[in-house]
């Protein structure tokens, strides 16, 4: 074998070693910040068999992916592992991996990672009609990719125990008589048929009309609504075709009667025949902002019942205020096991904004005929107007006539996603009230800026001996009120607020989740830091250092403050200052 020797006086193996150690350095002092994939697991699935279908229940968490969107598919197999749904029927469709699915659902995982009891409802009319035993198969999807492939091997015995379809034509289940036919069309059109030689036939009016509606009100997957606007059809056609052309105003009057009828009483019997009552509840309620200051929540609920429902969601103001209702005119219908998602917003009434709406809001998810089933509430906090002290420079100046005074300028930015209006109130240590700017108005400052307001004495009602030795600077929004104060001595000179963003410090480790910013301002960091409940703490890493791009860490623990001019970093708790 042949081997290459250096001369003894060589440099070369001198420099080959320097250089390897110089690589190790780099990657010691510069390690590689990694990001957790993510991850689901599926537990405790169970299943029942209900009024035209089967309910499929189980536990869902999800890692790593906070303030994302998965999908989730279910479909079924048979003991041997083959897919058991029909395609083509209902919902069917292939999922992006070619498996044959009854549905995909989003679900958005706005405050929330586990979710307990969450249901999918299959009618039974998507198995084949021999499919006695199946096994339930989840996927689980994050921007197309499958993160999770599931099959629980506890079987599912499907029993189809939807209740038989009766009709008694148009009296009640529990022996209200109602007329098949109402007297006055009856008594008519027997007239008519006497008077015409039996060419008119006597009218069994509604009879076929109301049997077709009972029938409706047992099938699977039929809404209420739905059986009744098909029932009113059915009656105005029987008025048609019973009754000469004369009559007809008559009886559509009663066709109508009766249609009211069902309408407004008919959910308990509907209910009764299909098995098990809807049942709605709000899987996430996420706000938002659009046009700068108009509030926007969106809604996302399923209807968990054995029944199709009609849902309307209604926002109201952390007041109680209603602020808006969706859908306006009408209910929305939901199926059993489905879901459905509403947008409630500010935008539609010019005199409602949403710092209008305040520092909160609650949502209630209501069924047609039987009142609120689910709330959910929110902070507007980070959604509204929100600003926070970065710094304080409070100094001992001196006027025109040479007396002391005191200046304390604030600089404050809007760290929440909407334009506000702000002034800065300056007090002494014993909280008297000194000065305000800007004076006489407010000073619109959009999200995610910045601005310096100061305060001080005049030098003709107050000094800066009226100031007692210390301050307190306060920051108010012009409808929400005080949202960040700050304290210090008039003696201290310049002083920051708090220990929010500590420049030229680095906190390494204990990261969860990174992304680059186009836009190098910290505060956008700590904003992020402070918009998700899982942050301990974050790092702000200049363009430069890492990437060319500045780069935002968030971080589940406090790992500690190290000197470095690489970044500007903060713990959540420093910056929570007036919330």
């Amino acid at each position: 074998m042949n081997t290459i020797s250096y001369p003894q006086s060589s440099p070369l193996p001198r420099l080959f070693a320097l250089g390897i150690s110089f690589l190790l350095i780099i990657a010691i002092s510069c390690p590689v910040r990694a990001q957790a994939s993510p991850s689901a697991e599926i537990s405790n699935v169970s299943a029942s068999n209900g009024a035209g279908g089967l309910t499929v229940t189980f536990d869902l968490s999800v890692y790593n992916l906070a303030n994302q969107t998965i999908q989730i598919g279910l479909w079924f197999q048979d003991a041997y592992g083959n897919g058991i749904l029909h395609s083509g029927v209902g919902q069917n469709y292939r999922d992006p991996n070619g498996h044959l699915t009854y549905q995909t659902e989003e679900l958005v995982l706005y405050d929330a990672s586990a979710f307990s009891g969450y249901t999918i409802f299959v009618p039974f009319d998507q198995f084949p009609a021999d499919a006695t035993e199946v096994y339930p198969f989840f996927n689980i999807f994050y921007n197309g990719q499958l993160i999770l492939a599931y099959r629980d091997e506890n079987p599912i015995y499907l029993t189809r125990s939807a209740p038989p379809c009766e009709s008694n034509g148009c009296g009640s289940a529990d022996g209200f008589n109602v007329p098949d036919a109402p007297f006055l069309v009856w008594s008519t059109s027997w007239v008519l048929h006497y008077l015409t030689g039996e060419t008119v036939p006597i009218a069994d009016t509604f009879k076929d009309a109301c049997n077709t509606h009972d029938i409706c009100y047992c099938t699977a997957g039929k809404s209420q609504g739905d059986c009744d606007t098909e029932f009113l059809n059915n009656l105005l056609k029987s008025c048609s075709s019973t009754i000469s052309g004369i009559l007809d105003p008559a009886c559509e009057v009663f066709a109508y009667g009766y249609y009211e009828a069902v309408s407004d009483l008919g959910q308990n019997p509907y209910y009764a025949a299909q098995g098990t009552p809807p049942k709605g509840n709000i899987l996430s309620c996420k706000a938002s902002v659009i046009d700068n200051d108009e509030l926007v929540v969106y809604v996302f609920m399923r209807n968990e019942g054995g029944a199709s429902g009609e849902y309307e969601v209604k926002l109201y103001s952390e007041g109680g205020s209603e602020v808006d209702e969706e859908p306006d005119t009408y209910w929305t219908d939901v199926r059993a096991g489905g879901t459905a998602l509403f947008l409630l917003t500010t935008n539609w009434d010019p005199l409602w904004d949403i710092r209008d709406v305040g520092r909160s809001y609650s949502v209630n998810l209501n069924l047609y005929g039987g009142g609120t089933e689910d709330t959910c509430t929110g902070d507007l906090n980070f959604v509204g107007p929100k600003a926070q002290i970065i710094s304080v420079n409070a100094r001992e100046i001196g006027d025109w006539l040479g007396d002391d005074e005191f200046e304390a300028c604030v600089t404050f930015a809007n760290i929440g996603s909407a334009e506000g209006e702000f002034d800065v109130k300056l007090y002494s240590a014993n909280g008297d009230f000194i000065d305000e700017e800007p004076d006489g108005y407010w000073q619109d400052l959009q999200a995610g800026y910045q601005t310096e307001i100061c305060v001080g004495t005049n030098g003709i009602y107050e000094s800066l001996g009226d100031m007692d030795g210390g301050y307190t600077v306060v920051v108010n929004e012009e409808l929400l009120g005080e949202m960040a104060r700050a304290s210090g001595s008039t003696e201290g000179g310049s002083g920051a607020a708090n220990s929010c963003l500590e420049d030229n410090v680095d906190r390494y480790g204990s990261d969860y989740q990174y992304f680059d910013m186009d836009n190098p301002d910290p505060v956008i960091c700590m904003q992020a830091c402070l918009n998700d409940p899982n942050c301990v703490s974050f790092s702000f890493v200049r363009p430069g250092y890492q990437v060319s791009n500045a780069r935002c860490f968030l971080k589940n623990a406090d790992p500690g403050a190290y000197a470095n001019n690489c970044c500007i970093s903060g713990l959540r708790s420093n910056c929570m200052q007036g919330y």
